[in-house]
């Protein structure tokens, strides 16, 4: 797994995905019932309409027979949760979406760990969610996280958790901050960040972050 965004909570990482994925208003996308709100939530914060599929009796993961039935001309994403612990069955749903160019954003909050078809969790959809909050398999107290192979889903998820600002542009914001300028803001985006560093820090040390700041932008503006 090449990339992992990480945001305040496991709600921010299923907004992100869906935010980075492009999904608007009158996209539909497939999921599963069988799950907490903010997998169908994150989907409605987008304009777009979820759109349920029924699960499987045996392992209450979303049906691939199911997904079948599902799509419309309108939609454009898939999103399979992973119950209790159990991944989906990607090797089915995967040729099905790919089939018809759907984005797979694999909710697997609480399937950190496991993996499905020799392949770990992480690595079997387009972006994949995570949360580290205290009912999870690991947690820091509270976060989360989007893991993804994708460039493009990467500067798109990095941009949307700073209010549209590029990753490099956060960096810089605080040295433009410091000298008065704002930056510029470039995309629609929101705080999904996690916990700010600067406020836990004294005014030294953050004066020593920015001289290192100018120092790595003056080398690279050569």
């Amino acid at each position: 797994m090449k990339h992992a965004v990480a945001v305040a909570n496991g709600t921010a990482a299923l907004h992100a995905a869906c935010w980075a994925a492009g999904l608007g208003p009158g996209d539909e996308v497939i999921t599963t019932p069988p799950t907490f709100a903010a997998t169908a939530n994150a989907v409605v914060y987008q304009g777009a309409q979820p759109v349920f599929a029924d699960v499987d009796g045996a392992t209450l993961n979303v049906s691939p027979n199911a997904v079948k039935r599902a799509p419309t001309s309108r939609t454009r994403a898939l999103l399979p949760v992973d119950f209790a612990g159990l991944p989906c069955e990607c090797d089915r749903l995967l040729p099905l979406t790919r089939e018809h160019g759907w984005t797979v954003i694999a909710d697997a909050a609480h399937s950190f760990g496991g993996a499905s078809g020799g392949r770990r969790v992480g690595a079997l959809a387009d972006p994949t969610t995570l949360a580290v909050d205290p009912v999870k398999l690991i947690t820091t107290g509270e976060g989360g996280a989007v893991l993804t192979d994708r460039d493009d889903l990467t500067e798109r998820l990095r941009a949307m958790r700073h209010h549209g600002i590029g990753y490099v542009d956060v960096l810089r914001r605080a040295v433009r901050l410091r000298r008065g300028a704002l930056p510029d803001r470039r995309r629609d985006g929101g705080r999904l960040v996690t916990r700010p560093l600067f406020p836990a820090m004294t005014e030294g040390d953050q004066d020593d972050v920015l001289h290192a700041l100018d120092k790595v932008f003056t080398h690279y503006a050569r």
